[in-house]
């Protein structure tokens, strides 16, 4: 049974393929050659760790995994963390940071490892990698995929906010928040963001990756509803009931819907957008100019595919709105999601 699943999450749809040939275009033959695939024993492996360990944990699913797995979004979950957030990474991400600095021997702590998908695709490129997150059953994940692609990358379990501490005079290259900063309370986001901040040397990179952008019209990541990014916390936690999102919309109903304790925890844990004000907050800098970014991922890679910037011209309508709104504010804070690196000066 589980096999079968493995084999059909491995189809493509028409609409992937052509992802497909727009990330090999991206990322280039050296990058690909790292690449370490796995056998149909070995995915079949994963899977099985995947449904064992991280989506049995109750903090995250509320249904058994057989149940969740069976529905549609469970199966697209299932191959998110099995392999296409992977391939992501392989294809557009890595290709980005290998332009930014060489990954080869490069020294990464990584905030978010998760279920070690991202871990697989800095490591597989030569990178030496410290892993952390604050979820024991996706590092049992993270630790088994390791093994299967035959790596050598290392995990704590800790929250960014204790990354001091987990460096313990490491030399480091960059620090990688990856598809975590959105996850986290906004006192651990920017205590973390300082902490990486002083941890950093000259020239060293402090790296956002997939994060919801709250000046974005719409989050299409937690709630899927318009103008949700811009309500304060505890509105958007009232407001959670009424949005269109199963699960979430039934999470912080009745008492549970007061943005106190382990409630608050929770509702960030599901996903809140972050801004450029953040940075400035955490980094002590007045002037949106005075955040020293170097490069966002969209701009990267839009001159490098004319294909990716076609997909995105929906969007470049708003993006120019809020340029024109605010004009001394970095491009690369403009878009739907955060992809962005700054370099410490």
């Amino acid at each position: 049974m589980e096999n079968a699943a493995v084999i059909a999450s491995a189809q493509m749809t028409r609409k992937q393929q052509i992802k497909q040939v727009v990330r090999a275009r991206i990322a280039n033959a050296a990058l690909r050659a790292n690449h370490r695939r796995l056998s149909s024993d070995k995915r079949a492996t994963l899977f099985t760790a995947l449904k064992r360990h991280y989506f049995s944990d109750p903090f995250y699913y509320a249904e058994a995994p057989d149940v969740y797995l069976a529905t549609p979004e469970g199966a697209r979950d299932m191959d998110e963390h099995l392999s296409n957030r992977l391939e992501e990474f392989r294809s557009l991400v890595i290709p980005w940071l290998d332009y930014l600095f060489p990954l080869r021997e490069a020294t990464i702590i990584e905030v978010g490892c998760g279920t070690g998908a991202s871990s697989i695709s800095l490591a597989e490129q030569g990178a030496d990698v410290l892993g952390i997150d604050i979820s024991e059953t996706a590092l049992e994940v993270a630790h088994i995929r390791t093994q299967l692609h035959d790596l050598k990358i290392s995990f704590a379990r800790a929250n960014a906010t204790d990354l001091e501490q987990v460096a313990s005079g490491r030399s480091i290259d960059a620090v990688i928040f990856f598809a975590v900063m959105e996850h986290m309370t906004w006192e651990e986001r920017c205590h973390s963001l300082a902490q990486t901040w002083r941890l950093l040397r000259s020239g060293q990179h402090l790296v956002i990756v997939e994060t919801p952008n709250r000046l974005w019209h719409t989050d299409t990541h937690t709630s899927l509803e318009p103008f949700f990014h811009w309500l304060p916390d505890d509105v958007a936690m009232k407001y959670s009931r009424y949005t269109r999102r199963k699960g979430y919309n039934e999470a912080f109903n009745g008492a549970a819907a007061e943005l106190t304790g382990e409630a608050k925890i929770r509702f960030a844990r599901w996903g809140r957008g972050i801004s450029y004000h953040d940075l400035m907050l955490a980094l002590d800098v007045s002037h949106p100019k005075d955040i020293p970014i170097v490069s966002a991922m969209q701009i990267y890679l839009n001159r490098r595919s004319p294909e990716h910037f076609i997909r995105n011209c929906r969007s470049r309508s708003y993006r120019h709105f809020l340029q024109r709104l605010v004009p001394e504010v970095n491009p690369g804070f403009l878009y739907e999601d955060m992809y962005v690196a700054l370099r410490k000066p």
